[in-house]
């Protein structure tokens, strides 16, 4: 039996890896998992190219991980493979045959989903279809066989400490010139409203040690430079972080590691221990408000965040935040205030998101509550709530791509305390001017605006040396131009 993997990525980026393929086919018996294929597939790719490279190995079986990204345009790949060859059996995984089963089901031809985590499940689907085994309840699975669907338990466990590595399987190969995604353990200790990471099972569970300093050693023999360390709350509980800290400085301390944490863990041991190491920290705040994290049971206090970025910048670490907006309890104001108080810490970089209304997740049950108006196919964002308008949202939208453009892009945390002085104005209000002068800008769109993703440097640099310029002007300062300039082009 040939086994193709087919993943289509959010873009082309040294994160485009994948993982998730790559666990599945190294769980594989090892005859089938060398002669699988993994297929890279991207949105700039039309769907007769990916089908082209989908077919090319002439497979008998295609697996799709779906994602809130990819579901639209898989859904019609996989109706149109199954015209061209009708023979394959096609099976969807990932958090949208997890979330929503019941309408990928009825999106597509599908021969089976497979549901949570996917080994073991996966693995005894294909087991079934090589021995062609009827169709019969599988646990992790719904099977489609003559219009009736069989499904067993929802979900399948995967014991996690027998669980052969990707990397080290050689299934997926480590590349210097990129990055790898590296999973250090699974699920989460929270169960946040609006996420699907604790769903199905809770609890966090590590991989083995030693297979971690394996992989390190692996890494370290290829090249690699940076590396994007997979745990949803790294330094929780603060002992487990602490340990794979020290991992790291043991085995691999010159590699860029991105880690994501939760702030009110973070500590003076564990702050100690990332000075020694290259790596940046993603800190999931979302809103700043504790009655709005309350309603969406992630409490978090504004003093406790403050007192912990502190220990972080005292030690010169790289940090940054992700922001939500959308979220019960809050509103247009109160985003922005969120936003002021974040730039107040100078984080190294900002991640702006609309809340979404995932299937499965608790807030998805509760839009009455909430008065939830939301889109039903991905990517699911709200459209407006009892707290949220309509227009508000698209505030906030304009609101993010100005963020994206002039801080993250403009690299700006370096002078951006220097121009909010100059200026005299909060953060927010800044950005919401720089947004309406861009748009006023001759060959600028708002659609083109709005893909930030899309600009090249020096066009963010030229729009924002012409910003500058021109707000000075106005506010009488055209004499701190220069020293601005030359900051602007120094960073």
């Amino acid at each position: 039996m040939k086994i193709v993997f087919c993943t289509l990525h959010v873009r082309r980026s040294t994160q485009a890896i994948s993982l998730a393929a790559g666990c599945l086919c190294s769980a594989l018996p090892e005859s089938l998992s060398q002669s699988s294929a993994l297929i890279d597939a991207f949105p700039d790719q039309t769907d007769q190219e990916i089908l082209t490279l989908i077919l090319e190995p002439q497979p008998d079986v295609v697996a799709f991980p779906v994602y809130v990204w990819n579901r639209l345009r898989l859904i019609e790949i996989a109706k149109e493979l199954h015209k061209q060859a009708p023979h394959i059996r096609l099976i969807a995984g990932g958090p949208e045959a997890t979330g929503d089963a019941e309408g990928l089901l009825a999106a597509a031809p599908w021969t089976a989903l497979v549901h949570g985590e996917g080994e073991t499940a996966f693995k005894g689907l294909i087991n079934a279809l090589t021995e062609n085994l009827p169709a019969q309840p599988l646990p992790g699975v719904s099977w489609v066989s003559q219009g009736a669907t069989f499904s067993g338990p929802e979900y399948c466990p995967h014991e996690l400490s027998k669980a052969p590595s990707p990397w080290l399987t050689g299934v997926l190969k480590p590349d210097a010139s990129g990055g790898v995604l590296w999973e250090v353990a699974r699920g989460c200790a929270f169960s946040c409203d609006y996420c699907f990471e604790a769903r199905g099972q809770a609890g966090v569970r590590g991989i083995d040690r030693k297979r971690l300093e394996e992989e390190l050693t692996l890494f370290v023999a290829a090249g690699v430079t940076q590396v994007w360390v997979l745990d949803s709350t790294f330094n929780h509980p603060p002992e487990r972080g602490i340990a794979l800290l020290e991992l790291l400085i043991e085995k691999a301390p010159h590699i860029h590691y991105h880690l994501e944490a939760k702030a009110d863990f973070i500590d003076r041991r564990s702050v100690a221990l990332m000075s020694q190491l290259n790596c940046s920290v993603q800190l999931g705040l979302q809103s700043i408000h504790e009655p709005v994290l309350k309603a969406v049971h992630r409490p978090l206090g504004l003093d406790t965040l403050t007192e912990k970025i502190r220990l972080l910048a005292a030690e010169g670490i790289i940090y940054g935040f992700d922001l939500i907006y959308g979220l019960p309890q809050d509103n247009y104001a109160g985003f922005r205030d969120s936003l002021d108080a974040v730039l107040s810490f100078a984080p190294n970089h900002i991640h702006i998101f609309p809340l979404s209304i995932l299937p499965g997740t608790r807030l998805a049950q509760q839009r009455d509550r909430y008065g939830i108006e939301a889109q039903s196919e991905p990517p699911y964002e709200l459209i407006s709530s009892s707290n949220w308008t309509v227009e508000e949202m698209e505030l906030c939208r304009r609101l993010s791509a100005a963020v994206d453009l002039f801080y993250n892009s403009g690299r700006a945390v370096a002078f951006f305390p220097a121009i909010i002085h100059a200026l005299q104005i909060p953060p927010s209000e800044l950005f919401e001017d720089f947004f309406k002068w861009v748009l006023q800008q001759e060959g600028v769109e708002y659609h083109n605006l709005m893909r930030t993703d899309q600009w090249a440097a020096d066009d963010v640099y030229r729009m924002l040396q012409g910003y500058l310029c021109s707000q000075l002007e106005r506010t009488g300062q055209a004499h701190l131009t220069s020293i601005f300039l030359d900051l602007l082009c120094y960073h």
